[in-house]
């Protein structure tokens, strides 16, 4: 991903070693990238649920970086999830997280693969 000063900020949050939850702040116009390992045939469970007032929009990109999925079908203060998806290469998958209204976002991932 090439940025230069006048681009959105993206910010890489971290890695998920193993099935695991993590909290953390978004600020206004910035998104969060983590980041996950999965295998051929594993199935991919994901849910972030945000603070009351904020509307979270999700994209999840696959090993060669390509978006294979965008999850934004719930409303403000109600969390955005995905169960039992099956993942399709063996590889480094990402997750992007951001505000649909681009505003400042209390929220928590919990996410799960088998």
């Amino acid at each position: 991903m090439l940025l230069d000063q006048e681009s959105y900020n993206f910010v890489l949050r971290g890695t998920f070693f193993e099935n695991g939850s993590r909290n953390d702040v978004l600020a206004a116009d910035m998104d969060h990238f983590w980041f996950f390992n999965a295998g051929e045939g594993d199935r991919l469970s994901l849910t972030v649920t945000p603070d009351l007032d904020s509307d979270p929009y999700i994209e999840l990109y696959n090993p060669a970086a390509d978006r294979i999925l965008t999850l934004d079908e719930t409303l403000e203060g109600e969390a955005e999830s995905l169960e039992d998806y099956p993942l399709e290469e063996s590889g480094l998958y990402s997750i992007r997280i951001g505000e649909f209204y681009f505003l400042p976002m209390t929220y928590q991932i919990d996410l799960s693969k088998q």
